[in-house]
């Protein structure tokens, strides 16, 4: 009885790994996508700052 309670209890803490994975994998992905939109973002203003006409910019 106690080998089964035993297993049982492995079972769930590695369903508790798995889901905790699988959070870590999901806050992963966002952080990637957050840095890939921040980096679009800055790209596309440095490029409308290469394209601004800075000499008719009043001061």
């Amino acid at each position: 009885m106690d080998i089964k309670k035993k297993q049982h209890n492995l079972l769930a803490s590695q369903d508790r790994i798995e889901e905790d994975l699988r959070f870590i994998q999901i806050i992963w992905e966002l952080i990637i996508s957050k840095h890939d939109l921040l980096k679009s973002i800055d790209g596309e203003i440095y490029e409308a700052l290469l394209e601004a006409d800075t000499t008719k910019m009043i001061y």
